[in-house]
């Protein structure tokens, strides 16, 4: 059987939120309290070998880039285009996206966790 009065028990957000402020004591100011929280956060983990990943992305792009050139000038002295070529292309096709993907992934992974 359903309790009809039941409706007429319960409080909606409005009347619970104002039941709150009128029965519960006001917490007293703290102007203090963001720095003790922020003071009892663990401390950020530095990036020891931030400089070191940069380094090895600065050389892998500089070294596809010596070979895209090289890659291109021996097409165009060649005048032809051979299968080696297409393989050549493709690898190193997967190696540029795949610098580039692994540099700007940990950026947006960051970026999307931040609140």
């Amino acid at each position: 059987m359903i309790d009809n009065n039941s409706k007429n028990n319960t409080l909606d957000d409005r009347q619970l939120s104002q039941l709150m402020k009128e029965k519960l004591p006001a917490a007293p100011a703290n102007p203090w309290f963001t720095r003790k929280v922020m003071n009892r956060l663990p401390a950020k983990d530095p990036h020891i070998y931030s400089w070191i990943e940069y380094t090895a992305y600065a050389i892998a792009l500089v070294a596809l880039i010596v070979f895209w050139c090289i890659f291109y000038n021996d097409i165009k002295e060649s005048g032809k285009l051979t299968i080696d070529d297409i393989k050549t292309y493709v690898v190193m096709a997967a190696l540029s996206v795949v610098l580039c993907i692994g540099f700007i992934a940990p950026k947006v992974r960051q970026w999307l966790a931040e609140p």
